[in-house]
């Protein structure tokens, strides 16, 4: 059985800096979904450095801020992921929180399968 890892690319709100963004996310928004969501195997924050040697074509700043990495070691645990962020007070109460600091239109969530080379 392979871990399932779920990645999430996710831009800051408008008039927030890359530092206070950063600060939210670690302080406030990862301690609450480690909380609501324990079944997570890992759940890694990659921080896009801004200005990236290299932005796509026309861009003068990154098009996301960070890259969150949410791996669940069996299906069971992503099905419960699934069922829990699925109940209306979990999802409201997510969904408050990334609209203080997230471009919540923006969001783009997807599953991944790892390729690594040695």
């Amino acid at each position: 059985m392979a871990v399932i890892k779920r990645m999430v690319m996710i831009r800051r709100k408008a008039g927030t800096t890359h530092e206070q963004f950063r600060e939210y996310y670690e302080k406030n928004h990862a301690t609450m979904a480690m909380r609501l969501f324990p079944m997570f195997g890992t759940y890694k924050r990659n921080f896009i450095q801004p200005n990236a040697p290299r932005l796509p074509a026309g861009a003068s700043d990154n098009p996301y801020d960070v890259v969150t990495e949410m791996t669940f070691a069996t299906d069971a645990d992503y099905a419960a992921f699934m069922e829990k962020s699925s109940r209306p007070e979990v999802r409201a109460e997510v969904r408050t929180d990334e609209e203080k600091f997230m471009d919540t239109a923006a969001i783009f969530s997807f599953i991944v399968e790892e390729s690594v080379s040695k």
